[in-house]
């Protein structure tokens, strides 16, 4: 075909490598398949110098006549590199956009054509872009691994880019493909997919461990030219592909070690390539470290009055436990600045800002003009952006065991600035799920959703990482999924926490599986609701985590790490829990045969404090279980606890899950449950094998413990045991108006649902406007619990309305409750859940008439009829109201109360809770009555 003479829209550079022209002729037929209609490409033929010199135009001419489209002839050096190919043919190219083939290339039928059609002057188009795809940032790309050959570039953009010499095809491409995205000049560019066009590479070159080791080559020479971010991607890359290629045995390590040090690459040692190195944020987050040495952080700026734009990334390092200064040589530092910073002068002080400079772990500058005051004092190790700055804020605060406030706020907005930077892709990956948990347990869900958009597109989809914080972003907003839903994620969590443990990553395998128990346990789920599978189906619901190999590892590995006695053992350790105010009467019990002594645990350390998850102690769990020596407590506490003859726990929380650990086999180990034990996971990582019994408040309580327990509760006696009710103090004289006064005890917050007494209070009133409310109690607290809020909320918004309004009496907290009561005719409950409900039974006991709501949680498993007589027990408000006024009606309210009053006494008095704990914590020889083992009393 005739030669076009208009300039060409793509130039072809193919190289010849050391084939001969009959063997290049079908190579080069087959590039220009469908071209013999179209005058828009050219093909330039790269040929060595050994092979030009043979009747170059001889050959041009015989080329042309078999070939479609123009064509031409260019000589190389002889074994020429692929940059050194490069560079000629972007010289060579006549046309506006060049590709670049190996005459080894396979393409498709009509790919030339497609790559022009494709080509565009603001992309850089692929073949080998995932098909379908919209076009996505060339920073996306370098990080995505997008094979650059088979793409089509405008030569305005490869002319002029440095690429370092020496390095296999694929090597160069990709620091030609970094070097682009880099770039200032072409931060327009984005990286298109190419349609009906496909290219494979010689067989077996791509991702080979030779292009991997040449890359880290590349990255070395191309130093200063190639942009930090982009640099720091490739060679996350290749270390991740080298490692990938050790743990699959494609490559020895000693061999791989020997290739990278005749290479010349410096910065990979092979003892590195075995395995990924362990997180620093995810062996943090779970010792719960104090931050070591703080960091030293210095910005560089020309205009420090420029940094109230960015002075919350300013305020979270210093939140997150760093020294900061910065250096500058103009402007005033402003308001916004934390006042722990140090401002430095370089004008006024040169000395004390190098000496900053020089003791400084990382030195960022940031705004213009301070890339050139960096230079004037600090060494090339400078990484210039805010970028960087913000992610060594994602880093350091994933360090901090919680995340509130001001360093919430602050990595919300540095995280919602890094969705799309490159510099997100130097935040190691665990800070990302680390960081998000921690906002989730502080009660952030928009920070949450800030930092799963910053890391969405740097964690590897599939992965783990990708998986724990795909699990937190879900959790951020549980009403969207439910427990359900949860479980379901958590049940995926399980199985790759037992599959991380297989392959012996162990810190992996155990926060995969703390935080499937963070979601199984989601308070949200199951505190503040009025149905909870933890209580209706936890076989269901718990499934997975029973089937868990690794779970089973907690409770069937080593039993625990106690030493062994140097003398008998005797009195009694008391340990009060996490909520020790209840623990009084064990105490007494215990008294009354030995010396007895109590810890507070919570006093002792922070995170006994409460019944929450803490990664701590949650390690030293499965620590203890693999047979290591660790010290689970304060050596006194534990030299207490082994010395003692009983040990009795409040509380199934990790006190206990410790203590049955520590506790040697031959003392008595009892607990003692509350409700909110049921709903939490310390009752799931407690050796029940090791305690001797079990004490519950009420029937249905036992009952609900030992179904979400399971089998390894089978062989421990509970003992069914009532709350004690000072019955002798609350003998109080009620006062006139008390017939016409509801009351109750503890209301403000959601559990409680206050709501149903206005609700009551409201239908009273419709035939009695002087019925009256008295809540006795603290306020609602301040939370950001989105839960207590909503709680909150609706009982404000009910207590305004006209028929309560005015009829609701606020008692604040007292510690001397029995003075409330002479007020108090009509004792409520009314809450979701309750195990004994402690202020209804002292309103019962001073004589105030019982309402109690069939608690919704528990209903189904008899709830509070197990534990009060029947005729106590309403189902809703309406019923509650008609029981009142039935009661009020028949003049029978002085009656109910006496007889309330007597019930109370004969089941649940002082003196006889007393005497029951004794006889449970000294048992006599079995008599008439006396529980058989697994059975409930």
């Amino acid at each position: 075909m005739p030669r076009p003479t208009a300039r060409p829209r793509l130039t072809a550079v193919v190289s010849a490598g050391s084939l001969t022209p009959d063997d290049l002729i079908p190579r080069l037929q087959a590039f220009t398949s469908g071209l013999s209609h179209r005058d828009d490409v050219e093909v330039v033929l790269l040929v060595p110098h050994s092979l030009g010199g043979q009747n170059l135009f001889s050959f041009e001419d015989s080329v042309a006549k078999v070939v479609s489209g123009a064509f031409r002839v260019s000589v190389l050096p002889d074994r020429a590199d692929v940059a050194t190919t490069m560079r000629a043919g972007a010289q060579a190219a006549r046309g506006s956009f060049v590709t670049f083939l190996d005459a080894h290339d396979d393409v498709s039928d009509g790919y030339l054509g497609a790559l022009s059609d494709a080509a565009r002057e603001d992309a850089i188009a692929s073949a080998s872009a995932p098909a379908g795809e919209h076009p996505e940032p060339m920073a996306h790309a370098v990080r995505r691994e997008v094979q650059p050959r088979g793409s089509v570039y405008p030569v305005s953009v490869l002319r002029g880019v440095p690429l370092p010499t020496g390095l296999t095809a694929e090597a160069t491409e990709a620091v030609l493909l970094a070097s682009v995205a880099g770039s200032y000049r072409h931060q327009h560019l984005v990286l298109a997919p190419v349609t009906g066009a496909s290219h494979q590479g010689p067989s077996g070159s791509s991702g080979s461990t030779a292009d991997a080791v040449s890359g880290l080559l590349g990255l070395q020479q191309a130093g200063d030219a190639l942009d930090a971010e982009a640099a720091r991607a490739l060679r996350t890359q290749w270390r991740g592909r080298l490692r990938a290629h050790v743990a699959a045995g494609v490559v020895d390590v000693s061999s791989l070690g020997s290739a990278l040090t005749a290479s010349g690459v410096r910065d990979v040692s092979a003892h590195h390539l075995i395995a990924e190195p362990p997180s620093i944020v995810l062996e943090t987050f779970f010792s719960e470290r104090d931050d070591r040495e703080a960091r030293r952080v210095v910005v560089v700026m020309r205009d420090v009055s420029r940094a109230r734009g960015f002075s919350s990334a300013l305020q979270g390092l210093v939140k997150s436990g760093c020294q900061l200064t910065l250096v500058h040589t103009e402007g005033a530092p402003p308001r916004s600045m934390p006042s722990a910073a140090t401002v430095v002068d370089v004008l006024r002080h040169p000395s004390l800002a190098v000496e900053a400079v020089d003791a400084a772990d990382d030195v960022i500058s940031v705004g213009a003009g301070s890339r050139a005051v960096a230079d004037e004092i600090a060494d090339d190790d400078v990484r210039a952006g805010l970028g960087w700055l913000q992610a060594l804020l994602i880093d350091r605060a994933a360090l901090q065991p919680a995340v509130n406030g001001a360093l919430a706020r602050a990595v919300e907005r540095s995280a919602t600035a890094l969705q799309g930077s490159l510099q997100a892709s130097t935040v190691d990956p665990w800070s990302w799920p680390l960081l998000a948990l921690r906002l989730l347990q502080g009660g952030h869900p928009a920070a949450v959703d800030a930092v799963e958009g910053a890391a969405r597109e740097h964690l590897d989809e599939g992965s783990d990482t990708w998986a724990a914080l795909a699990a937190v972003t879900v959790a951020a907003h549980p009403d969207l999924t439910g427990a359900k839903g949860l479980a379901d994620l958590a049940d995926g969590l399980l199985r790759r926490a037992d599959d991380a443990e297989s392959e012996g990553e162990e810190l992996v395998a155990i926060y995969l599986h703390y935080l499937a128990l963070e979601l199984l346990f989601e308070p949200s789920q199951h505190t503040s609701v009025s149905t909870t599978p933890l209580v209706e189906d936890p076989a269901a619901h718990l499934g997975a985590l029973r089937r868990s190999a690794l779970h089973r590892l907690a409770l069937e590995g080593s039993p625990g790490t106690h030493e062994a006695r140097t003398h008998e053992p005797s009195g009694a350790v008391l340990l009060g829990g996490a909520f020790p105010k209840f623990a009084g009467i064990l105490h007494e019990a215990l008294a009354s045969e030995r010396e007895v002594t109590r810890i507070d645990l919570g006093g002792v350390d922070p995170r006994f404090a409460n019944v929450i998850m803490d990664p701590r102690t949650f390690r030293q769990i499965y620590d203890v279980a693999r047979g290591r020596p660790v010290s689970l407590l304060d050596r006194s506490v534990v030299e207490q606890l082994t010395g003692a003859e009983v040990v009795v726990a409040d509380w199934a929380d990790k006190g206990l899950a410790l203590a049955s650990r520590l506790v040697p086999d031959d003392s008595r180990l009892i607990a003692r449950v509350h409700g909110v034990d049921t709903l939490s996971p310390w009752a799931h990582l407690t050796h029940w094998d090791r305690v001797d019994a079990v004490l519950a408040p009420s029937t249905h309580l036992a009952d609900a413990l030992r179904r979400t327990v399971g089998p390894r509760l089978d062989d421990v006696e509970i003992h069914v045991v009532p709350n004690p009710v000072d019955c002798a103090a609350f003998a109080t004289q009620k006062t006139p108006a008390a017939q016409r006064t509801l009351g109750l005890v503890g209301w403000a917050q959601r559990v409680k649902d206050a709501t149903f007494a206005l609700e009551v209070l409201a239908l009273l009133r419709e035939q009695d406007p002087t019925w009256r409310l008295r809540l006795v109690g603290g306020d609602f607290a301040q939370t950001n619990r989105a839960v207590e809020l909503e709680a909150a909320q609706r009982f404000r918004s009910r207590l305004c309305r006209r028929d309560v309004a005015g009829a609701v009496d606020f008692v604040p907290f007292t510690t001397d409750v029995p003075s409330e009561m002479a007020e108090i005719g009509w004792g409520l409950s009314t809450s979701l859940r309750e195990s004994f409900h402690l202020g209804l039974a002292e309103m019962a006991a001073s004589g105030s008439v019982p309402v109690v709501r069939d608690w919704p949680v528990y209903s189904l498993r008899g709830g509070a009829a197990t534990l009060f007589p029947s005729e106590w027990v309403v189902a809703d408000p309406l019923s509650a109201a008609a029981r009142i006024q039935a009661v009020d009606a028949g003049d029978a309210w002085e009656s109910e109360r006496l007889a309330a009053r007597e019930h109370v006494v004969r089941t649940a008095d002082r003196p006889l809770v007393l005497d029951r704990l004794r006889s449970v914590i000294d048992p006599r020889e079995p008599g008439p009555g006396t529980p058989r083992p697994g059975s409930a009393e």
